[in-house]
């Protein structure tokens, strides 16, 4: 970090020093609970890589981000922006924020995205979209991109996200809702149970009023009944 603010104040030679670390820490590891977070060198790899302009590393940094957190990322507490590498207390929630740090490569992601290409350009935009969806205030064509995009086939996660598109933001799809419950119910009928009953089950883990919604699209096409059949 000390070395990106004297890069930032003038001594560019410095982003080396903050780069060539960075590489060795690029492949994907493990997370542990209280202590590494895997997703800190490819942020800070793209946050360095887009302020300097060097296109294969934003290409690198951001394909490793998109692998490490496609699967998992909406099960976390904190959006693309959370920094929490080794350090986890209640105090320091708001303050271990990237953007605090003046990295601001999620206001840039159309600059990130336009590096990319294929499947993982798709994912980019789809996990820019759905962070902003459970975490800040996404852009109203972010809100469209989720609302276009089918959850089979989706990590549990951004299907949540596609919901609260639809449910959430103006104007209510209460339709597109419906649809999007019925295949999430589809989906959770396949995951195996708890071993606790203290836990909740996926569908009460939706930041979604399910019942409120079910009783909306109860008479839009059956919608309402088919999601009834699968819960």
């Amino acid at each position: 970090m000390l070395s990106l603010h004297r890069a930032r104040a003038g001594n560019t030679v410095a982003y080396e020093s903050v780069l060539d670390p960075l590489e060795a820490f690029m492949s994907a590891v493990p997370g542990v609970a209280g202590g590494r977070n895997p997703t800190v060198a490819p942020k800070f790899l793209l946050q360095v890589a887009i302020e300097t302009n060097q296109a294969d590393r934003v290409r690198e940094a951001a394909t490793a981000l998109v692998e490490q957190v496609w699967e998992t990322h909406g099960d976390g507490h904190g959006g693309l922006d959370s920094w929490s590498p080794w350090i986890t207390t209640s105090s320091l929630d708001d303050v271990l924020r990237f953007e605090n740090f003046g990295f601001d490569f999620i206001e840039r992601w159309r600059e990130i995205e336009a590096q990319l290409g294929g499947a993982v350009r798709e994912r980019w935009r789809i996990l820019i979209a759905a962070d902003a969806v459970l975490f800040r205030e996404p852009e109203p064509e972010q809100v469209q991109l989720l609302r276009a995009t089918g959850v089979r086939g989706q990590p549990w996660w951004i299907g949540q996200a596609v919901l609260e598109a639809h449910v959430n933001h103006e104007p209510e799809d209460a339709r597109g809702a419906g649809t999007v419950l019925a295949e999430l119910a589809e989906l959770a009928a396949t995951m195996q149970p708890t071993d606790h009953d203290r836990y909740l089950t996926p569908l009460q883990e939706l930041n979604v009023d399910v019942k409120n919604l079910v009783s909306t699209i109860s008479d839009l096409d059956g919608v309402g009944r088919g999601f009834d059949r699968v819960t």
